[in-house]
Formats: C-alpha cells, structure tokens, sequence
C-alpha cells in the first residue's frame, strides 16, 4: 500500500504540466486536516446538536441594537442614477464568475451560463431589468447553501467560533447581485458617498495603501519630535451581526437611492440556508441578520454599514478601515496625551457599537505607541468598557507586523520561516530521478513563493537605503531564503554560489525583484484616481521628505525621483457608468485579409454616397511612430506624429488614429446622418 502511494504520488508529480503543477503546488500548501467537526463546546455531539451551536454562531437573532433615531430621521436628497440594465453589464457579471467553483441550491454550474450566454441573454436581461425595476429579489435566490469551513490555524476546534459559514448562493442570483454591486460601487466612487480611508472591497484601492499612509503617519509625527499611538479593532462576527434595518438607514444617508434600498432590503429579507457538514445537509434555517459571506454584494454593503466609524476621528487624527478592521491613530509628545485621545475616540465607537448592535473583539486590541526615542515612556493603556487594553511592542496590521520603531524585524523573521517552509516543500518534489520540469517548478517560485515574500515590500523595504534602515540585513535574509529554494528546483549543491544559481535559472536577485515590485506600486499609487487619500501624503513627501525621519515615501523620492512627479496621469476608477451603452456599433471581420477586401469593395457599392467614409492606420518607420486618417468623402488626409519606438508603439498609433477620426466626425455630425469608420491592425 505504502509503495503504491508513493508510486502515485511520484508519477502524478513527474508527469505534472501546466495546469497539474497548481494542484501539486495545493498539495504542498494544505496541511491535511480532519474535516469532520467533534463535539462543540463541549455539549454537541450529535449533527442536530452541531447545528443548534453553529446556528446560534452563525446566525444570530438580530442584535439589540439602539434605532431610536431612524424613525425621525431625515435623509439628504440622492444621487442621480439609472435604473435601466444592459447586456453588457449582465455579460460582466457572469463573466466574474468563477468557472469551476461550487454551485449553490440550485446545481447550476458557474460555467453553465457562460457558454450559453448566447441563449440566454435576453432571458436573464429581462430577469434582472425586471428585478430592479420592482425593487424585488426573487425568493428561490434567498435559499442558499452554507459550507462549514474551519479557519486556519486555530488552536481548539470543539469552539464553534473556530469555523467560518460560506455561502453557497443560485448561480442567476448571484448574477442579480454582482450587478447590483457594480451599481452601487459606482455611485459610492463617482459622489464620493464613502469616508476617504476606508480601502477594502473598493476599486483602486489595496492594503499597501493604507498600510503606506500608516507608516507616513508615524514618520510624520516623528518629524515633529511626537509619539504615534495606534489602535487596532476588529469587530466580533462582522457580516454575521449587520442590523438590515440599520443598514438601510446608513445607506439612505449617504444618499443611495431609494429605489436600490428597497432592492437591497428584499435581498436580505426572509432568507433561508441549510447548514453542510459532516456528510450531511441540514433543514432550512431562516437568516433574519446578516449579510451572506460569498456574495458580490457583501462587502461594499458592509462599508456601507461601518462607515461612521471612520468619521468619528478629526482630521488631525488617522483613522484606517480594511473592511471590518479598524485603525485609530493619534500624535502627541507623550503616550500618555495619545492614550487619552484613543480613549475619547473609543467612547465615541461605543455609540456606534450600541447603535449597530455590534460587539468589538476584545481579544483582538492591540495598542502600539511608535517611536525611536529610547527615553519615552510608553506604558500608557487604554480602558474602554472595563476592559484595559495594555500597550505592546508590535502587532500585525493587513499581514505585516508593525514594531515600534518601524525596522520591522519580526517581520522579517516570519518571512524567513514561511519561505523556508516553502523552500523544503519544494526540496520535496524537486528529486534527481523524479519531480516536475524546471520550468515548472520555476513558475512555483514567480507566481507563489516570490508574491509571497514579498507582499507589502514598499512598506517595510528601502532601496538604496543602507544608513537609515536595515536593508542590507533583509536582503541578506531574503537571498538566503531564494538560495534555498534555487537549489531545491535546479538540484545544485550545497556550496553553488547565489550569483552563479540566479544566472542559471534567470531569477532576479531579491534586491533588484524587491526594487521593481516597490517601483511597480509606486507607479500604480501614482495613477490612482484624484480623490486617492494617498496623493496627499505623496505632495506631503515631495514638500518635506527630507531628514529627520526620513519615510518610504521620502527615500523613494531620494533614490527613484523620476518615478514620482506632479503631473502623472490619474485613472478613474469607473470612466463610464456600468449603465452607459455604446450607440454605435462595430464589426470585426473574420475574413483572411484578401478576401476581407472583396468584401470591403462589396460594402462601399451599397454605401450612400451622403454618408462620411474616414480610413485609419498607425505605422513606425526610421524609428519613429506615426498615425493617419483618410476620408475619400471630405477627400482629406491628416497625420499626426506619436513619439519615438523607444515610448510608443503600432498600437497606440492605431488608437490615435481612432481618436483623429471620431473627431473629425464631431466637426461634421450636423453635415452627415451615418459615418464609417474602417481601420486594421
């Protein structure tokens, strides 16, 4: 038995392509578990009684919350939308769907409605022009399945709050709510309706972030010989707890519309699940509170639901929100002035809390007071509801560990140990007689390991800085960790030189990897959309980035300023409605190029000649790049020089090209009914 296994084993990885290696590499990563869930908290033995104590975890009554104020609320006008739905909006939200994850009650496979999307896309536009038409969710949609899934790396499973409730949702449902988000999404970004902190499950927007106006916080505040105090919340059974009522009045507020509301508040109405687990499916359990985790709509419902908290500080104080974790910053010359501050700003919370019906996790407080200056005291604590919460030296914020000084050696130290895990996994399979092609076993470290690794490097790695930061350590540390999984794929010996292994497999070396990762982020901070917080602190560091207390910001300022300048093109986060709807209509040939010609012929012959006729092309020569329009109709031709080879291509020539002609067309819109536009590539 033992001998057939291994033998299994060795062939299914030796013989392993392109799609098989992320299933060995699934492999490397799980460690195998019990599934099966024992006896909860020490009473529940039977799967009724399991459901009973998943039940009250998982679906709680709704909370007590505080609601005197909503029936004498008053609410600001809305904002302008459209409720009409289009084909295009419907096809993107199915084709988010991922393919092969599993269906819902309804058995209907996610890749189901992708290939026949042809059939039935004007079945399933109906469907959803209809149900936002009426502010109505279908019924059948609010039955969903719930998976009952352990969390990593929980020390005791007997707890029912050890496990966490997915959702399984009808595959057209979830088609209705991934509209639905866009939509709101869309409204939220545009009218600006959210706090300018909160980053989670919004577009443009990641945890280096606000991880990034963090650090630039603490920086700041050194410069001006001050401490930082931070603290990090998290609500206790976030999505589990959302008061709908509650919920709908918060979106009201921020001026959502009415008609949407009414459609959100039916999503969430008379909802049932059955419970799975064990083997088996429960009865149907009704759902009164919460939103479903797995839906489209969840979280930007649930930023929708925490945004207050994130008003609660003034602008002289930080606050942070990632979804349902919370940060609250302040500066003053003593721990003790910022322990006084965090208390005034957590009373404040506790309305919120009382209002929401929500319960902040106690166990997960942590206070931080930031500083380099060894004479501080920074013992200072914080009470709030009788709990006192004591300041530590470090905690972890959206996966890096923040110490107090920022040199982030804790940090470095779980790194150290995750990618010599990695790396011994991968000695694992990597064998002389047995084990994946190189290629693949390379594409195991550029699409895993290295992300992995290097997660957040803007925020706790300094190019070129070797005085003020302990660069030259982490990429000691960093290089040994890429040694150890080089000789793993490539097989070397122990004593191969780095250099010599990095030439072999065409790996970057983790200071230049780590480089163009930073220089990456730095240029996706700099084409946020204008409304990005994180612009502030980039004019801020331009303006005064210099010594003391020099910040990321500061030194990539120093080291890379080409990558940072005023004046950088901004991306919107929506260019368009999700409405918008193209009014005229294109058609690509799928013809050979002789026989698209013919073609071409056939359609001027049938042409009206009181139609406008407008021809484009790029093209490069002697280096350089170039875009052209003709027009037989105004007998015209105009150019238009792009830009060298070495900045522009074909492609972009093409483009201008377009542009070129759809101008031309608006100087003579009035002159002509019909226009063509005919351009190759």
């Amino acid at each position: 038995m033992d001998d057939s296994r291994r033998n299994t084993w060795q062939k299914f990885v030796s013989e392993a392509d392109e799609r098989d290696i992320w299933k060995v590499n699934k492999y490397l990563n799980s460690v195998p578990t019990n599934t099966y869930i024992p006896t909860l908290e020490g009473v529940a033995a039977t799967n009724n009684q399991k459901t009973d104590v998943l039940s009250k975890t998982f679906i709680p009554p709704p909370p007590l919350a505080d609601l005197s104020d909503i029936p004498t609320a008053s609410y600001p006008e809305s904002v302008p939308t459209n409720l009409n739905i289009t084909s295009a909006q419907v096809k993107r939200a199915i084709e988010k769907l991922a393919p092969n994850k599993a269906p819902g009650p309804d058995e209907i496979p996610n890749h189901v409605l992708k290939r026949c999307w042809s059939i039935l896309e004007h079945h399933i536009l109906a469907l959803a022009q209809q149900s936002l038409a009426v502010s109505h969710f279908p019924q059948l949609f609010k039955e969903t399945t719930t998976l009952v899934l352990r969390k990593p790396n929980k020390p005791n499973y007997t707890q029912a709050k050890a496990y966490r409730p997915i959702a399984l949702e009808n595959t057209i449902g979830k088609v209705l709510e991934s509209i639905m988000a866009d939509h709101i999404s869309y409204l939220c970004e545009t009218h600006n309706l959210l706090p300018e902190h909160h980053f989670g499950g919004r577009p443009g927007r990641t945890t280096e972030d606000a991880m990034l106006i963090l650090s630039e916080s603490i920086h700041q505040a050194w410069k001006k010989g001050e401490i930082f105090s931070a603290i990090l919340m998290d609500v206790s059974g976030a999505f589990n707890n959302v008061h709908h009522k509650r919920l709908i009045h918060n979106m009201r507020k921020r001026k959502i519309p009415l008609e949407i509301t009414q459609w959100v508040l039916s999503f969430l109405s008379n909802r049932t699940t059955q419970m799975r687990f064990n083997g088996i499916t429960t009865h149907s359990i009704p759902t009164p509170t919460g939103i479903p985790q797995g839906s489209p709509l969840s979280p930007i419902l649930y930023i929708l639901y925490n945004s207050d908290l994130l008003e609660i500080p003034n602008k002289k104080q930080l606050g942070l929100g990632f979804i349902d974790d919370i940060l609250y910053g302040v500066q003053n010359k003593t721990a003790n002035a910022n322990a006084k501050e965090l208390q005034r700003l957590l009373t404040k919370s506790e309305q919120w809390r009382r209002q929401h019906g929500a319960q902040f996790e106690k166990s997960k407080y942590v206070l931080i007071h930031f500083t380099r200056n060894t004479a501080a005291q920074t013992k200072a604590s914080v009470t709030i509801s009788g709990t006192t919460i004591h300041p530590s030296t470090e905690g972890k914020y959206l996966g890096v560990t923040f110490d107090q000084k920022l040199k982030f050696k804790s940090h470095i130290k779980q790194t150290l140990t995750k990618g010599t895990k990695y790396a011994l996994a991968i000695a694992g399979i990597a064998k002389s007689k047995w084990g994946p092609e190189f290629k693949h076993l390379k594409r195991l470290f550029t699409a895993v390991a290295a992300p992995r690794i290097d997660y957040a490097a803007i925020i706790w790695h300094r190019p070129g800085d070797t005085r003020t930061a302990p660069t030259t350590s982490q990429l000691r540390t960093l290089t040994s960790i890429q040694g150890k999984i080089m000789r793993a794929i490539t097989g070397c010996f122990r004593t191969t030189a780095i250099r010599a292994m990095e030439h072999e497999t065409e790996l970057l070396s983790p200071k230049w990897r780590l480089t163009s990762k930073i220089l990456q982020t730095t240029t996706r901070m700099m084409t946020t959309a204008t409304n990005h917080p994180i612009h502030a602190w980039i004019n801020q560091a331009l303006k005064n980035g210099g010594p003391p207390y020099i910040s990321n910001l500061g030194n990539l300022i120093k080291k890379f300023p080409k990558y940072i300048q005023l004046g950088t093109e901004h991306i919107a986060t929506h260019i368009r409605p999700p409405w918008w709807k193209l009014k005229a209509t294109t058609e690509i040939s799928p013809l050979n190029k002789e026989k698209a010609a013919q073609a071409h012929e056939k359609r001027l012959c049938q042409t009206s000649r009181q139609d406008l006729i407008i021809y484009t092309d790029g093209s490069g020569h002697d280096g350089r790049v170039g875009a052209a329009i003709y027009s037989p109709t105004l007998k015209i031709t105009k150019g238009e020089y792009v830009g060298t080879e070495d900045t522009h291509n074909v492609y972009a020539a093409e483009l201008t090209a377009i542009q070129m002609a759809v101008s031309l067309f608006e100087e003579k819109i009035e002159k002509y009914k019909n226009v063509y536009i005919f351009t190759d590539n």
